[in-house]
């Protein structure tokens, strides 16, 4: 089996005050972090904290993609990649996370251009011993290859499960009208990365996390804890012993 990491994570915004004030919280908990790589990650702070990263987000993915109408920023997604997975190295996380693709309008053949998307993407990853999780939005977040069984033909597709796996996020699975637990129990792959998060990017409380979780027929190798909208005050710590629970002997991998 790959590798695996602590499955819990905390998304963090690469603004210096969060990230500082992220790091200690972190520590605090026991936990890995996932990184957003929006061109401003202070690196050495990431280096420095002893707070490990179990992913990299290429969260510029929602300016430049591989499904946006202009071929420049289309180019620009491929390149911009690249330099995703080369921050992941340096931060020492064991994957990066893509979309697909963002916005209302998009270029026509999503599939074939997110599959040479995917494609650039398969030989640097694996020279750099990564793993790449591909992300489903939904139709709130991208008018294209929203649904799950779209990015397991991608996946299929590639033909590549030593490099891409699925990373599925229950907010957008519960904002595509699609039951987040019964999505993931169905999954007809293993579910690499789950990120928890309620529908319309709400904190993921008051859900039933627990049997979600419980309802994955192989333990995810990281979960994410991710929201816009910050946690009341006390929230995060049962919180994450909700997860623990529900992930049981899993956690401490």
């Amino acid at each position: 089996r790959r590798p695996r990491m602590t499955p819990l994570a905390s998304c963090v915004r690469s603004l210096a005050v969060a990230e500082r004030a992220a790091c200690g919280v972190l520590r605090r908990l026991g936990l890995a972090a996932e990184v957003a790589d929006d061109g401003r990650v202070d690196e050495a702070l990431w280096r420095a904290a002893g707070v490990p990263v179990a992913t990299v987000q290429a969260w510029w993915l929602h300016e430049a993609h591989p499904l946006h109408p202009d071929p420049l920023l289309r180019e620009r997604a491929a390149v911009r990649a690249i330099a995703t997975l080369d921050l992941a190295v340096r931060l020492a996380a064991p994957r990066a996370l893509v979309v697909c693709g963002f916005g209302d309008v998009v270029a026509d053949r999503p599939f074939e251009r997110a599959l040479e998307f995917l494609d650039g993407l398969s030989a640097p990853a694996r020279d750099r011993g990564l793993r790449v999780v591909v992300e489903p939005l939904s139709p709130r977040r991208c008018a294209a290859l929203w649904r799950v069984d779209e990015i397991v033909a991608l996946l299929d597709a590639m033909a590549a499960p030593d490099v891409f796996g699925l990373c599925l996020d229950t907010g957008h699975l519960a904002d595509s009208g699609v039951d987040p637990g019964a999505a993931l129990a169905a999954s007809p792959v293993v579910v690499e990365a789950l990120q928890l998060k309620g529908p319309a990017s709400a904190p993921p409380l008051g859900l039933p996390l627990q049997r979600w979780i419980g309802g994955l027929a192989t333990p995810p190798d990281v979960v994410s804890v991710e929201h816009n909208v910050p946690l009341p005050r006390g929230a995060l710590e049962p919180l994450v012993e909700t997860v623990r629970s529900a992930l049981g002997p899993r956690a401490a991998e």
